[in-house]
Protein backbone atom coordinates (compact mmCIF):
# COMPACT_ATOMS: atom_id res chain seq x y z
CA UNK A 1 0.00 0.00 0.00
CA UNK A 2 1.34 3.35 -1.08
CA UNK A 3 1.17 7.01 0.94
CA UNK A 4 -1.92 8.09 1.32
CA UNK A 5 -3.76 5.25 -0.19
CA UNK A 6 -7.32 4.60 1.79
CA UNK A 7 -7.53 1.24 2.82
CA UNK A 8 -11.38 -0.29 2.25
CA UNK A 9 -12.31 -3.67 3.94
CA UNK A 10 -13.67 -6.53 1.18
CA UNK A 11 -17.43 -6.47 0.78
CA UNK A 12 -17.27 -9.22 3.13
CA UNK A 13 -16.73 -7.56 5.97
CA UNK A 14 -18.31 -4.20 5.31
CA UNK A 15 -21.39 -5.29 7.05
CA UNK A 16 -19.53 -6.62 9.66
CA UNK A 17 -17.39 -3.18 10.77
CA UNK A 18 -20.80 -1.06 10.35
CA UNK A 19 -22.17 -2.98 13.50
CA UNK A 20 -22.00 -1.34 16.80
CA UNK A 21 -23.35 -3.65 18.78
CA UNK A 22 -21.67 -6.95 18.95
CA UNK A 23 -23.59 -9.75 21.09
CA UNK A 24 -20.99 -12.23 22.79
CA UNK A 25 -18.15 -10.39 21.77
CA UNK A 26 -14.96 -9.84 23.36
CA UNK A 27 -12.71 -6.70 23.52
CA UNK A 28 -8.87 -6.18 22.12
CA UNK A 29 -7.33 -3.36 23.36
CA UNK A 30 -5.17 -1.84 20.21
CA UNK A 31 -3.09 1.10 20.35
CA UNK A 32 -4.04 4.35 17.88
CA UNK A 33 -1.38 3.82 15.64
CA UNK A 34 -1.92 2.36 12.31
CA UNK A 35 -2.06 -1.93 12.52
CA UNK A 36 -0.40 -4.16 9.92
CA UNK A 37 -0.16 -7.27 9.09
CA UNK A 38 2.58 -9.00 10.38
CA UNK A 39 3.57 -12.64 10.21
CA UNK A 40 1.94 -15.88 9.32
CA UNK A 41 2.68 -18.83 11.52
CA UNK A 42 0.97 -21.83 12.49
CA UNK A 43 -2.18 -20.73 11.42
CA UNK A 44 -2.18 -17.35 13.29
CA UNK A 45 -1.86 -14.22 11.86
CA UNK A 46 0.35 -11.42 13.44
CA UNK A 47 -0.92 -7.56 13.66
CA UNK A 48 1.70 -4.76 14.41
CA UNK A 49 2.29 -1.87 14.85
CA UNK A 50 5.44 0.57 14.33
CA UNK A 51 5.25 1.06 18.23
CA UNK A 52 5.64 -2.26 19.06
CA UNK A 53 2.13 -3.61 19.68
CA UNK A 54 1.61 -7.09 18.58
CA UNK A 55 -1.53 -9.23 18.52
CA UNK A 56 -2.19 -13.03 16.98
CA UNK A 57 -5.27 -13.35 15.75
CA UNK A 58 -6.32 -16.66 14.98
CA UNK A 59 -6.94 -16.41 11.05
CA UNK A 60 -6.08 -13.92 8.40
CA UNK A 61 -9.88 -12.77 8.25
CA UNK A 62 -9.97 -11.96 11.55
CA UNK A 63 -6.85 -10.12 11.62
CA UNK A 64 -8.49 -8.43 8.60
CA UNK A 65 -11.13 -7.33 10.75
CA UNK A 66 -9.24 -5.91 13.33
CA UNK A 67 -6.99 -3.71 11.30
CA UNK A 68 -10.44 -2.52 8.74
CA UNK A 69 -12.43 -1.61 11.80
CA UNK A 70 -9.83 0.08 13.83
CA UNK A 71 -11.08 3.43 14.30
CA UNK A 72 -8.87 6.81 14.85
CA UNK A 73 -8.06 7.53 18.74
CA UNK A 74 -10.07 4.70 19.19
CA UNK A 75 -8.33 2.22 21.44
CA UNK A 76 -10.80 -0.68 21.91
CA UNK A 77 -12.56 -3.45 18.82
CA UNK A 78 -14.99 -5.65 19.63
CA UNK A 79 -14.86 -8.94 17.63
CA UNK A 80 -17.29 -11.38 17.89
CA UNK A 81 -16.01 -14.42 19.87
CA UNK A 82 -17.18 -17.20 17.81
CA UNK A 83 -17.27 -15.44 14.42
CA UNK A 84 -17.03 -16.90 10.75
CA UNK A 85 -15.23 -14.51 8.36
Amino acid sequence: MGEGSIRKPCSKLQGITSSKYLKDSKEISVTGETLKHGTYFMGQQEIISDGGFKYNASSLDEAKYIIYSQKPNSFLIKIKKKQRY
